[in-house]
């Protein structure tokens, strides 16, 4: 089978460099050509037993769905769940944010099933010391076709949680940078560690003219956290 991807950001951090919770253990953006309504993002190394893995499709093409997630671990793979509440879209194209908690370990592969051939910007996350169950904390925020301000702010969802939460938000089109300072930034999607329960709404900056889109979800933390294996 073949799969064309191409890195665009990669971020490995060691289980050693580690905060006392909510690690993040993988993290890149790569685009992806897509064929045969299929769509791969390719790790950088396997992943570990009870790890969150979270994919974030987003296909420049519009109108192009995704059907299924679902990956390659050498033990079977892992169930894949969409957050409905996250899921946005501008110009009818969609960035939504899928999920499996206490993954299996081994995984190299996630495998996005389409509703047609589309290139895609697709960014993964693996995050450590999350709740092995019932991982979401609410039902996820999200913007649809939201215009940035003259000043090239783009407001984004806003996010109310209720534990310790990993909060994730991602965005299309890619962003030159993010306000408040506290979010860990990517081009393609921010976040933040170890928030404790309150509102949140991240403010996109250097906006375009045209419309942008945000899906929003927070993850709970593991009761405790795990040694890195």
């Amino acid at each position: 089978m073949m799969k064309k991807n191409l890195l665009l950001l990669s971020l490995l951090l060691p289980a050693s460099v580690a905060s006392s919770a909510q690690t993040v253990l993988q993290q890149f953006t790569s685009l992806s050509q897509g064929s045969v309504h299929r769509s791969f993002i390719e790790l950088k190394q396997p992943t570990r037993k009870g790890s969150v893995l979270i994919a974030i499709p987003m296909f420049v093409a519009p109108n192009i769905r995704v059907l299924k997630v679902s990956d390659d671990g050498p033990e079977g793979g892992s169930v894949y769940h969409k957050i409905e509440a996250a899921a946005a879209s501008c110009a009818n194209k969609f960035v939504d944010i899928w999920y499996c908690e206490n993954c299996k370990a081994g995984v190299t592969e996630i495998k996005m099933e389409l509703s047609d051939t589309a290139q895609g910007l697709n960014s993964f996350l693996e995050v450590a010391d999350l709740a092995p169950s019932a991982a979401i904390d609410g039902p996820g925020a999200h913007v649809s076709d939201g215009t940035a301000t003259s000043a090239g702010q783009a407001p984004g969802a806003s996010i109310t949680t209720s534990a310790q939460d990993f909060v994730l938000a991602a965005y299309f089109p890619p962003a030159a940078g993010i306000t408040p300072a506290s979010w860990a930034f990517t081009r393609s999607f921010a976040y933040l560690q170890s928030a404790p329960p309150g509102t949140y709404q991240p403010t996109l900056t250097g906006a375009k003219p045209g419309n942008y889109c945000m899906a929003m979800a927070a993850f709970k933390a593991a009761t405790t956290a795990s040694a890195p294996k």
